[in-house]
């Protein structure tokens, strides 16, 4: 690559981080799935990180040590605990430029990390505490580890050592880093076996060991003590069948091309089809290593043992982004068609750059339950209620102290508890604060609702905290508060509400 072109495409990769900053330092509040992760790693120790989580949470074990860690020592805001996403989301983008440098020219490469840059879902979960940030960097840093096994011989035995032990280590930090690993380890080994090249199938055999020893520690330490009813949540749409049918696999791409904020138009499934085509032709074993961990995927998919669900998909987009500037690199170049590339930029960067762009404008927040609080702390009085909508309980835990709430509320450990159908027995009270009334979790059985708000009439003022509602349940909420009681007091923020309803009337 030429000095012009790694600038301009180091000028790409300081634009992505300055979106990524930009998300963020938006600071927005925990969601759901944010808080249940948050309150695993603040309030377990580093041992029981390696047993089932509560709240039916699951990430991987070197994921949740950083994020311990980072906690420990320089404390548990928001901030803290999105570092560790933020760092792989910038890494990334650097490890994204050398893999795209190896596997395209440079025009195509600069193109391949100014998507990687401005794509939405890489800059959101940059600033998220989940995994799926680490999980694309660890894919990037697979890809090119093991792109360099036909250079082995010319490497130090330091630098060889270090190459065979990094992989096997990388898997503890993620989820789909087995699929990318093994993945791509199958297709090398095939690929040498037919060639009959001795010294490569040597340097795999190496990989195998050191990665199999380590998966099976891995298993044995932490995979097997993970709940396996926490997949039930991303339905049952989200596992294949097996074979896949070429109904089921295209809905599913067009889903994800959605997903990640690229056209849903024709355009990037023929260039990715034409990429998957021309790589194949004229690099097959690259082509077979960034296509193995799809395959593997789709396999244990089948096998119900890893959802084909939006962001858990998230470490397949730097394949899927080669594979389609390999596309317009073949209608480009290779049919002499190069006048069609400003229109291939145009057709495949617009829709990625004006999300982008509007996210930065207005920055996209989940559920906001901070202002509310912050609202009901203000407004609050000694003697009122509050009772804390079951799917906000998470977040309120988190945030109860930092806002002087009541902070004796210990969140359910299980969606699955029965307990949690029950109707209100868990009433929460704390000398000099107001008492907390946990509500009933009865998406399956609504009336259940009623009966938690039938329960407090008679009492002045009470004050309900709704964060990750559905809608369903909010009109059936609002419905029945307006029949027996009044509402002096509301505020709402992004996906979180507060109500203060009287009920002596």
């Amino acid at each position: 690559m030429t000095l012009n072109k790694s600038i301009i495409a180091y000028l790409v990769i300081t634009f992505g981080i300055f979106l990524r900053l930009a998300q963020y330092f938006t600071n927005r509040s925990l969601w759901i799935d944010e808080a249940m992760v948050s309150l695993n790693i603040i309030n377990k120790t580093i041992p029981e990180l390696f047993q089932k989580l509560d709240y039916n949470q699951g990430a991987p074990i070197g994921f949740l040590l950083i994020e311990k860690i980072l906690t420990l020592f320089l404390g548990d805001s928001e901030f803290m605990l999105r570092l560790f996403p933020l760092l792989c989301g910038i890494a990334s983008l650097f490890f994204f430029f050398k893999l795209s440098t190896i596997l395209l020219s440079p025009v195509y490469s600069l193109c391949a990390v100014s998507l990687f840059a401005i794509l939405n879902r890489l800059i959101y979960y940059s600033a998220e505490v989940k995994q799926y940030s680490s999980d694309v960097l660890i894919t990037i840093l697979i890809f090119i580890i093991v792109l360099q096994i036909d250079k082995m011989e010319s490497f130090s035995r330091i630098r060889r050592f270090i190459l065979y032990l990094l992989p096997s280590v990388l898997i503890w930090f993620s989820f789909p880093a087995i699929f990318v690993l093994f993945g791509t380890l199958l297709a090398l080994t095939g690929i040498y076996l037919l060639q009959k090249n001795k010294q490569n199938l040597n340097y795999i055999l190496c990989f195998w060991i050191q990665s199999l020893i380590s998966a099976f520690i891995l298993y044995k330490v932490h995979l097997s003590n993970l709940d396996s009813r926490e997949l039930r949540n991303f339905g049952f749409y989200s596992f294949i069948p097996l074979p896949p049918t070429y109904t089921h696999l295209e809905n599913l791409f067009a889903h994800f091309m959605s997903y990640i904020g690229l056209s849903t138009s024709p355009i990037p499934k023929l260039l990715f089809l034409a990429g998957v085509i021309s790589m194949f032709l004229s690099k097959k074993k690259e082509s077979l290593v960034l296509g193995s961990p799809l395959l593997i995927t789709v396999i244990a998919s089948g096998l119900n043992l890893y959802p084909m669900y939006e962001r858990l998909l998230l470490f397949l987009v730097p394949g899927l982004i080669i594979f389609i500037l390999s596309g317009i690199s073949l209608l480009c170049e290779k049919f002499k068609m190069i006048y069609l590339l400003p229109i291939f930029i145009v057709l495949v960067f617009f829709q990625p750059l004006t999300t982008s762009w509007t996210n930065l404008i207005n920055p996209k927040f989940e559920e906001e339950i901070k202002p509310v609080m912050s609202y009901v702390k203000r407004k609050i009085r000694e003697d009122d209620i509050l009772y804390v909508y079951y799917s906000a309980q998470y977040a309120y835990k988190y945030y109860a102290k930092r806002y002087g709430f009541n902070d004796s509320l210990i969140p359910e450990k299980s969606q699955y508890d029965p307990a949690l159908n029950a109707g209100i027995k868990r009433i929460y009270e704390k000398s000099g604060f107001n008492t907390i009334i946990l509500g009933s979790r009865a998406r399956e059985n609504p009336l259940q609702y009623i009966e938690d708000i039938n329960s407090l009439r008679g009492k002045k003022r009470v004050w309900f905290v709704f964060s990750h509602l559905y809608r369903n349940e909010m009109n059936l909420f609002l419905n029945h508060l307006r029949k027996v009681g009044l509402e002096v007091g509301y505020f709402k923020s992004n996906g979180a509400y507060a109500f203060l309803y009287d009920f002596s009337i």
